[in-house]
């Protein structure tokens, strides 16, 4: 269970440093270097976990070749990686919040903003508004 959030977070590491976007929530958004950074962190718990876990075995075992037979070994690394996986989530999701932005306050698209001044809105004293078709030349 545990391997496959570092799994996921992994990829949405890579994913974030190509794209350089880290969606948090639906109008909560963290664009560029910082999404990168965040990018980074989120990739750390594989190496991360990987060193921690090899200390731990071969500081804890009198016999280091018996990698994970100890149950009292393979409890304290369950518990490490666990603890190294919830808190590199919680810093790429707890600094992102504070660093992003929201939706909203992005800038606009200047041809949607072209194309927007095209549509007759109803009210602005055109056809539409007296309750008539608009008279087409074909």
């Amino acid at each position: 269970m545990i391997a496959a959030i570092e799994i996921v977070m992994f990829l949405v590491g890579i994913a974030v440093l190509v794209t350089g976007r880290l969606p948090l929530a639906p109008y909560r958004v963290v664009r560029g270097a910082q999404a990168r950074m965040l990018g980074i962190l989120a990739m750390a718990p594989v190496p991360l976990a990987t060193c921690v876990g090899a200390v731990t075995v071969v500081l804890m075992s009198p016999q280091p070749q018996q990698y994970g037979k100890d149950p009292s070994i393979r409890g304290t690394l369950i518990a490490l990686e666990t603890g190294i996986v919830v808190g590199c989530a919680a810093l790429v999701y707890g600094i992102g919040w504070m660093v992003s932005g929201t939706r909203a306050a992005s800038r606009r698209d200047p041809q949607a903003d072209l194309i927007r001044s095209c549509v007759p809105v109803p009210g602005e004293g055109n056809e539409l508004s007296r309750g008539r078709p608009a008279d087409w030349q074909w």
